[in-house]
């Protein structure tokens, strides 16, 4: 290290200079980058980001659908333990699906699941024995939307068969969009069916 206070200060002075030169470059580099490109910049995010809350809300939106159809097969083996269940001490309530007692017509079709928890009358059993959770919609907001069931009204016997119905946000695939149409045409022509077959706006449907 040198005590020479002259070679002290040339160093300083270069370091100095070496420093503005960096500088100059750096706001030169500032000056090549337009207001264009800014924006073309900006655009490009903006593109990116909504790309990727559409895909977000897509994705949300099929596992939400999963649910349901997750939701409605467990309901029906509930319906379908109920329709099993030994425990009637009357036996005209033996081998009927459950919601008879909920009563039915041409203007009461298509009722919430979440009714059956109301059903007292019956000696079967609640439904709750047969399904301890009644599921309801993933999406609280949804509230139109319940899961419905509806009994079938064959010569006058009602709730041999049964369907459920749920509206998915995304629009049913092929082979469920074929299974609506045969379930439908299987109740009209059987199963004491009616004209509108489906509330408005329900696009899915599992039965037996």
């Amino acid at each position: 290290m040198t005590n020479n206070p002259k070679f002290r200060n040339s160093v300083t002075a270069n370091e100095v200079r070496s420093e503005q030169g960096d500088i100059s470059k750096f706001s030169n580099s500032l000056a090549g980058f337009t207001l264009i490109e800014a924006l073309t910049t900006i655009v490009i995010i903006g593109i990116l980001a909504s790309l990727s809350i559409y895909t977000y809300a897509s994705v949300s939106a099929r596992s939400r659908d999963s649910r349901r159809k997750s939701d409605l097969t467990a309901i029906s083996l509930g319906f379908q333990a109920r329709y099993d269940a030994k425990t009637c001490s009357n036996s005209t309530d033996l081998g009927y699906y459950p919601g008879r007692e909920l009563g039915w017509g041409p203007n009461s079709r298509w009722q919430p699941v979440i009714a059956l928890k109301t059903i007292t009358n019956d000696d079967c059993g609640s439904f709750s024995e047969y399904l301890s959770l009644i599921p309801t919609d993933p999406k609280s907001s949804r509230g139109l939307w319940p899961y419905r069931f509806d009994l079938s009204n064959q010569n006058g016997v009602i709730g041999k068969h049964y369907r459920l119905t749920v509206k998915l946000e995304k629009n049913p695939n092929s082979n469920e969009s074929t299974n609506l149409a045969r379930v439908v045409k299987l109740w009209n022509n059987y199963f004491g069916g009616v004209a509108n077959t489906l509330p408005t706006g329900y696009n899915y449907i599992i039965g037996n």
